[in-house]
């Protein structure tokens, strides 16, 4: 099965939508078009959702960041603006 969405702002709600609930959270790294971070740290908390921003070579700080209401791990590679590539093996 696929599915195609016209913008990243509806892959994002999409993707989240199904796997969180009110009181959980996510971790994400700081490199984010400007839409993605208002949509994280303003919109979504409308549901209830936390998103947990962090910078994207702060690797012991995601993990910290991490616990059990986590429910994903997101970032933007290659980050929009500044063309940043996260290192998506040690971000894992």
């Amino acid at each position: 099965a696929a599915l195609s969405v016209s913008s990243g702002h509806a892959a994002q709600m999409l993707a989240l939508t199904n796997i969180m609930g009110p009181g959980d959270n996510f971790v994400s790294t700081n490199k984010l078009y400007g839409g993605s971070y208002t949509q994280f740290t303003q919109m979504f908390k409308r549901f209830g959702w936390e998103a947990r921003i962090l910078g994207q070579d702060d690797f012991k700080g995601i993990e910290n960041a991490i616990d059990s209401k986590t429910k994903a791990i997101y970032c933007e590679s290659i980050a929009n603006p500044g063309g940043i590539i996260t290192d998506i093996e040690k971000l894992s």
